[in-house]
């Protein structure tokens, strides 16, 4: 099933998902037996998407949230995924003999909002 990325209809390939993990700092305090630890928060869930895209007006809609930093909508096979940010997009144009329009394999860093 196609997945949708700011509303456009994209062709997943691959999908990665690195988990948010929790930031420590650890504090050694003079003249005590042990060390404090302190719980700073955890940084977001990052996902990187590998996908297919056609024509240059999706294209153009992708770079454009990326270029300025604009919340975008992730619906998967499984339904909503929630609202990300595109951290890095690299498109690559691949050439489809049997198709009128131009497809572009796609990578994408994404981070959760």
């Amino acid at each position: 099933m196609a997945w949708q990325l700011a509303g456009e209809t994209i062709i997943v390939d691959s999908d990665s998902d690195d988990d948010a993990e929790p930031i420590y700092g650890r504090i050694q305090i003079l003249d005590a037996s042990s060390t404090t630890l302190h719980f700073a928060g955890s940084r977001s869930a990052a996902r990187t998407l590998k996908f297919w895209c056609e024509t240059d007006a999706r294209l153009s809609t992708l770079r454009t949230a990326s270029n300025t930093n604009a919340d975008v909508a992730l619906v998967s096979d499984l339904g909503a995924q929630g609202n990300y940010r595109i951290m890095k997009f690299s498109p690559e144009r691949r050439h489809a003999v049997n198709k009128t329009n131009a497809w572009f394999y796609c990578t994408a860093e994404l981070m959760k909002r």
